[in-house]
């Protein structure tokens, strides 16, 4: 996956951060995505996350350095790492959820593309481009059939095993199929 980052200095710091986390899977990613991404929680990240005990520190979005951004930043960071979506650890604790974790309030800001790529990070299944239906179907069709040459072979019915066939492949068989089937007048001509 082509990761989209603010600058190269973003780039940067977000690889040598990843680097020194003790994971490197999608929620480490997208915290160090995140962390590297606002200037004023880069010069922060040891009041939102503790690097060496692998956690994020609630108290840290209540610090006077942080900026309407930078909060929506630490939000969202906060919400990939473990579903927060409390002010506090007193409104954690009180079951009080903040309006401010709301997609209307976290998005609405310029890094709206960069908080996007952090999703892709943390979710990066969801991510992937969807296989359109027809592409899946052929695929399990091929393998169906590449298996069915192999054990005809292995059981004496062939003395060779051809070429595994393509998808692609697979494709034009079945619509030639389908036309000496159902459409033999256009062979013909």
């Amino acid at each position: 996956m082509d990761i989209l980052f603010y600058d190269q200095t973003h780039e940067t710091e977000y690889t040598e951060l990843l680097n020194s986390m003790k994971s490197k899977d999608e929620y480490h990613k997208a915290a160090a995505y995140l962390l590297t991404l606002d200037r004023v929680i880069k010069d922060h990240i040891k009041d939102v996350f503790d690097v060496d005990k692998d956690i994020i520190l609630h108290e840290g979005l209540c610090k006077a350095w942080q900026t309407g951004t930078s909060r929506k930043t630490t939000r969202l960071l906060f919400n990939l790492w473990n579903g927060f979506v409390h002010e506090s650890s007193e409104d954690f604790e009180n079951d009080v959820i903040s309006k401010y974790y709301a997609v209307d309030e976290i998005f609405n800001c310029n890094y709206m593309p960069y908080y996007v790529q952090a999703l892709k990070l943390r979710f990066p299944i969801y991510a992937e481009e969807p296989a359109k239906p027809y592409e899946r179907l052929l695929k399990q069709i091929t393998a169906k059939h590449n298996e069915e040459v192999k054990s005809n072979f292995q059981s004496g019915l062939l003395d060779f095993v051809p070429d595994e066939i393509t998808p692609e492949e697979m494709l034009m068989q079945i619509i030639a199929g389908y036309a000496v089937r159902n459409c033999p007048e256009v062979l013909e001509n």
